[in-house]
Formats: C-alpha cells, structure tokens, sequence
C-alpha cells in the first residue's frame, strides 16, 4: 500500500522473509564491529588500557564482581552499565577486551533494533536501509567498543521508541508496561532519559485512537509509570539506605550542571575549573571546595545542590554570557567533528584497518536526516515521538555540556529518518515532484552550510587532538601497567611529536 510521496505502509508485522533480512543487519554490525576490534588489538597500544571514564568504569566493574559494590554513599553515576560490565567479569575475568566485545555485540543489536524501529515508521525498505546505515556508521562502531554508558543508552534509547510505537499501534497493555520498565533502565543508565516523559505524555496525547482515548492514554501513561518505578524504586530506596538522603538515581547531577554553566567552561570540557584534570582528583575536588568553604562535611545530595546553586548564580548574573554559551554549546552539539571526552576519537578510530571504510559519519547522517524530515511531513503523527526524543535529548544535552558521545543516542532517528527520505526521494524524483525534491535538497544543503561553520575551528582542533593522543600513548611507553617493560624510544619518538603539535601544552614540555 502507497499513500503520497512513496510513502509505504508501516511494517507492524514482518514476514519470514523480511525477518531473516532484518537478522542480517546484525550479522553485518558484527562483521564491522569484529574486524575493528581485530584491528584494534592489533594497532592501539592502549586497547587493554582504558583511559579516564573508560578506566573508572573498569575499575568499578571489578568492585562490584568481588562483591565490595559501589560504595558506602549515594551512586555518583547511574549504576546499570557498571552492574552489567560487572556480571561479564564475574563470568570471564576482569578483561577490558571482553569488556570491548561485548558493547561490540550490543551495538550490534542496536542496529537491528534501528531497523525494525524504521520498519514500523517508514516500512520494511526503509528500516532495512535505517540499519545498514546503522551498521556502518563509524561513531556507532568506535564508541560500542569503549568502555562506556553510551552504547547500553542507543540500544535501550532504540528499544524505548520501537516498543512505545508498537504498543500505541497494538494498543496492548503489557506493551506499555514493558516500554516503562525500558524506560526506566534507560533512567538508570543515563537519568536526562526521564526528560523525554514529557514527550511520551504529548504522543499519547496526539496520537490517533477510537472513542475510548482519553481512557486508555491514562492507562498507557500509568502503565509506563509503574514499569519505570519498577526499575528506579529500587536504586532510590539503595541509595536512602547507603547515604542517609534521597537521591532519586545518581549525585553527578549538580556537578555536571556547573561543568556546562560556567564563566569558563568552554561547552565540551569535562572539568570543573580549579580542579585536578584527573578523573580522581576531579572528583575529590569537588567536594573538598564546597565542604572547605561552608566548613562542614556534606553529603552526595548537598554537593550536588551545592554546584547546582553556583551554576544557576552565575546564569542570574550574566545571562547574556550564558545565552552566548547556550548557542556555542548548541553549535557544538551540531558539529561535524566527534568532540572528544577521554580521548581524541578520530585519531585512535583510524588505527583499525576497517578505518578505510568509515565513509558514514555525522555530517552524512544529519544532512540526509534533516532533508529527509521535509519529507515526512504528512506522517507527522506517527514522527512525532522520535522527534520529540531528538529534540528533548538534544536540549538536555545542550543545558549540560556537549561532545560526540552524548549526542549518540539522538542519532538513530536522524538514521531512520535519512533512510525514509531517500525511499521517498526515488518515487518523487520519477514523478517529478519538483515542490518535495526542492524542499528535501534545500534542506540538506542548509544543514551542510551549517556544520561548515559550527564550532570547533578545524584546524586548532586537530592539532590539538592528535598531540593529545601521541602524548598519552607516550606516556603509556614510558609508564606502562605492571608487568610491561617501558619502551623509552617509542616513548621519546610519541612525546615528540605531541611536543611538535601542541608546543604550548605543560604536559608535553615536561
């Protein structure tokens, strides 16, 4: 069945056939994810070395498979990837490869999930290409294999929206109840997911239903409630007991606030100013400054609040300083380049030999997302909860601080909207619908002209990412984990070079 513009039937349910196609998006994640991995262990010195958020991750996966948990205080952090990371080393040893392959796996079926996610928006065609392009996509590939949140946020992020759809279409209540108890491990994965409740609430508002809606929208709505509280009850009630305050999932809140509002924060940085540049030392120092200054110990709760106050404070001084940073901070969420967090991104993408083959990364998948939106205009009831969670997401990210890694989860519905708009942009080029193909590339080469433009300056950038890079390889030379003989020249050959790209750098002078 076609209605306007190629616009095909939502595929709801799928043939044999179309399952077995669909499977094999995820056959194809896996051989890009296997091959990089391989060229990974082969090229990175720093492949069984996590680095920063990575390391940290480590670290406290092997806490909790000991059995020592998370501490005696409120979780800084949403705990859930920690716990899984875990359970895989209490299986097979704390090993970071094992650690890498398995976020490999997951994003590989996350790829999957993209494409029966277009399925149900666009039709089979459509989610069929949503996942290749999925597959294919580098940032997708080089992050899954990190030791981090994000690649657990895109699957349970893909997950949420297909279930949510497919349950609205069904009208099923376990349905619902399911896509609340994802929505909640997605809160305690990443908390800035329960942001999107507020773009949940306006679907089942707007979407289409018989006589009975205003009934079953609440119910739908109580259902996701009560699936959610399922989920986030239980670290609520771990975290009054451990810490003696409610904290609803993790503390970091107030603390990443400040980081993204502040007279110096320059939008991407992870690093509170007048702290230490080390994950620990960081962390320690944001709550010796506020207990130094009030004189007293304070709790995971009142820290937060403390940075949180302090943000707010200067946005109420200078809000035409924050405003200015809102739209750097906006550009950069916009940026074609992977902002790095813990380490340059392109540069240690790029030592995998599959590295030729990365061709799709943001830039592909905004213009074609963006010029593809123009085109699914009549449809807009069935786009609207995706792009409400591209919207609400990019907004939560923006009000915090911006890099590659947290824009990721926004990224599959500019995915499946890139693929359904180029299965609508061939019928409309064969029956000349000059009106859509002028909107639809007009929209592309605007959203082209502005990542041209946004933020960081190129060239700065890259000269600045790849002398971090050398020097951290170098000083992995020459400090290198127990066990392992320092390597002096390789070591002196990395620093130098690093010293070469980043002259200015303290670290790289001594």
């Amino acid at each position: 069945m076609r209605t306007g513009i190629g616009e095909t039937q939502p595929a709801w349910s799928l043939t044999r056939r179309q399952h077995v196609i669909l499977t094999l998006v995820f056959f194809v994640a896996l051989l890009f994810r296997g091959s990089y991995l391989w060229g990974q262990a082969r090229n990175n010195p720093l492949f069984m070395c996590p680095t920063m958020d990575a390391l940290v991750h480590h670290q406290w996966a092997q806490q909790i498979a000991s059995g020592g948990g998370m501490g005696h205080r409120a979780y800084f952090r949403a705990p859930l990837y920690y716990y899984m990371l875990a359970g895989l080393y209490k299986l097979v040893g704390p090993s970071a490869a094992a650690g890498r392959l398995m976020g490999s796996v997951l994003g590989a079926m996350s790829c999957y999930m993209v494409a029966r996610l277009g399925a149900v928006l666009a039709g089979f065609r459509a989610g069929l290409l949503a996942g290749l392009i999925a597959a294919v996509y580098w940032p997708f590939i080089y992050f899954e294999a990190e030791l981090l949140t994000v690649g657990l946020e895109v699957f349970l992020g893909v997950t949420l929206l297909w279930l949510l759809l497919l349950a609205a279409h069904r009208g099923t209540s376990r349905l619902f109840l399911l896509a609340g108890i994802v929505w909640g491990l997605s809160a305690i994965t990443r908390p800035n997911v329960l942001a999107f409740g507020l773009g949940i609430a306006l679907w089942l508002w707007l979407a289409p239903g018989d006589g009975e809606r205003p009934l079953r929208r609440l119910r739908a709505a109580a259902l996701m409630a009560v699936g959610a509280a399922l989920v986030v009850l239980p670290v609520s009630i771990r975290n009054y007991v451990m810490g003696g305050e409610f904290v609803l999932i993790a503390s970091n809140g107030g603390v990443n606030f400040y980081i993204g509002n502040n007279p110096q924060s320059d939008g991407f940085s992870a690093i509170v100013p007048g702290t230490s540049s080390t994950w620990q030392g960081g962390f320690q120092d944001t709550h010796l400054i506020p207990e130094h200054e009030l004189g007293r110990p304070l709790t995971e709760g009142e820290v937060s609040d403390y940075w949180f106050t302090k943000a707010l404070a200067w946005i109420r001084s200078d809000p035409r300083a924050w405003a200015k940073l809102v739209l750097h901070k906006f550009g950069l969420f916009w940026s074609p380049i992977e902002v790095p967090n813990n380490q340059p991104i392109w540069f240690f993408a790029r030592l995998a030999e599959v590295s030729v083959l990365f061709w799709v990364g943001f830039p592909v998948v905004a213009c074609l997302g963006v010029a593809g939106m123009t085109l699914l205009h009549r449809q807009w009831r069935t786009w609207f909860l995706p792009l409400a969670f591209l919207v609400i997401h990019m907004a939560g990210v923006v009000m915090f601080f911006c890099n590659g890694r947290y824009r990721l989860p926004m990224v599959p519905v500019l995915v499946v909207s890139a693929a359904a708009g180029l299965c609508r942009l061939v019928p409309a080029l064969r029956t000349r619908k000059l009106r859509s193909i002028q909107a639809y590339l007009i929209a592309g080469v605007l959203c082209a002209g502005a990542l041209l433009v946004a933020p960081p300056d190129r060239k700065a950038f890259a000269s600045s990412s790849d002398g971090t890079a050398h020097y951290n390889i170098g000083i992995h030379y020459a400090q290198p984990p127990p066990g392992q003989a320092p390597d002096y020249a390789k070591a002196i050959e990395h620093l130098r070079e690093a010293l070469l790209l980043i002259p200015d750098d303290p670290r790289a002078r001594l």
